[in-house]
């Protein structure tokens, strides 16, 4: 990947006109991966490991629901969680060691996606397959329950009190 800084000069010869110089440098394997967003994120601990977990409350019904876990630092690779049903902590919990049951830590070669039922009892958890679309959980589980929609609650609620 390419990092670009730009900077505006004026010309030595004093003219109004300007010159944009663009200088682009490849950047370093060291560079922090990207963090998880400080909205909406937890904290939680499963098996003596700190991660962070966020969702977005807007988007935790329909088919674009899902939670993201990390490490608190904001390196590692990811958990994706597609969900359907409350995402409650003991839930994202139960996902992160099902997701390490299956490889995925973060220190993983690649991030994991992992398709989450908790109206199941036990919750369900499903691997994603290698040629599914972006939405293929919520495809998938609409082909097991026709007939059914899938709504949480939207809005800025407090998850704690569910623990």
């Amino acid at each position: 990947m390419i990092a670009d800084v730009l900077s505006l000069t004026h010309a030595i010869s004093g003219a109004d006109k300007q010159d944009l110089i663009v200088r682009r440098t490849p950047e370093t394997p060291t560079s922090p991966a990207m963090a998880l967003p400080s909205k909406n994120r937890r904290r939680i601990n499963v098996d003596g490991r700190e991660y962070h977990w966020v969702y977005d409350p807007s988007r935790l019904s329909g088919n674009d629901a899902y939670i993201a876990v990390q490490e608190p630092t904001g390196n590692g690779r990811k958990l994706f969680l597609r969900w359907i049903g409350l995402a409650l902590p003991r839930f994202v919990r139960a996902a992160i060691l099902f997701a390490n049951s299956n490889g995925w830590s973060p220190n993983a070669d690649s991030d994991m996606e992992v398709g989450c039922d908790s109206f199941a009892n036990p919750p369900q958890f499903y691997l994603k397959p290698d040629d599914s679309s972006q939405y293929w959980f919520h495809d998938w589980w609409l082909e097991q329950n026709p007939g059914h929609i899938f709504l949480t609650p939207l809005g800025d609620y407090d998850l704690e009190h569910w623990k």
